[in-house]
């Protein structure tokens, strides 16, 4: 019973495995499958997750995790799956959602040094009825650290418009910088809005710049 480790969470999940060897190099193999999990406001139908491996600088493991029926607050996605590969050193996920009428992935390749992470982001795309094909159109860099994080321009892109996004965050003051650009952007796509009365039509060329700290936004044009 999910509720009995967690408060105010439901559903049931059943967990088996062992862990082997020793504290340097310790051999996991761990399989996990929950009904009806509810968190937060969030729900899984059906969950899945298996991982087996060694969990060293130079240890190889494999695992997924899959979620049927996945409830976001009001995002609806009929499968979702995450798949990691590599060590706690060097690794990669791949991840994949969709349902009905949009499907979204992208492929994640990281590494630890010096205590900083460095990732590369590629392959990313979202597709849907009212959208249409969104491809990535070259690799992004990403860098965390305890200290900061950053991420250059992620650009999606479809035959005739591109949206691109970068940013940063520092903790010493806990700020953060959002910067964002969309060429020819179709805006019978935001519809419906809140802001329109009726269908929207035309092409949106835009730079958007926001500046804040922690949840406040100090400037945004």
């Amino acid at each position: 019973n999910f509720a009995e480790c967690w408060p105010g969470a439901s559903g049931r999940v059943n967990m088996s495995g062992f862990i082997r060897g020793n504290a340097n190099k310790p051999e996991i193999d761990l399989k996990l499958s929950g009904n009806n999990v509810g968190i937060a406001g969030s729900s899984i139908h059906k969950l899945q997750m298996e991982t087996a491996g060694t969990m060293s600088a130079d240890g190889i493991i494999n695992g997924f995790i899959r979620a049927e029926k996945l409830q976001l607050g009001n995002i609806s996605m009929a499968t979702s799956q995450l798949r990691l590969t590599g060590s706690p050193v060097r690794h990669r996920f791949e991840f994949e959602s969709r349902n009905a009428k949009v499907a979204a992935g992208f492929l994640l390749d990281g590494a630890v040094e010096d205590n900083v992470w460095r990732g590369t982001v590629s392959r990313a795309r979202f597709s849907g009825q009212r959208y249409g094909e969104w491809r990535q159109q070259q690799p992004v860099s990403m860098e965390v650290s305890t200290a900061k994080a950053h991420f250059s321009p992620l650009c999606l892109a479809t035959v005739s418009s591109t949206v691109c996004a970068e940013g940063s965050w520092q903790k010493k003051d806990n700020s953060w910088q959002v910067h964002g650009t969309t060429t020819s952007l179709p805006l019978a796509m935001l519809h419906p809005s809140p802001l329109a009365t009726g269908p929207l039509s035309g092409l949106v060329d835009a730079d958007v710049d926001m500046v804040g700290q922690q949840d406040q936004i100090f400037s945004a044009q």
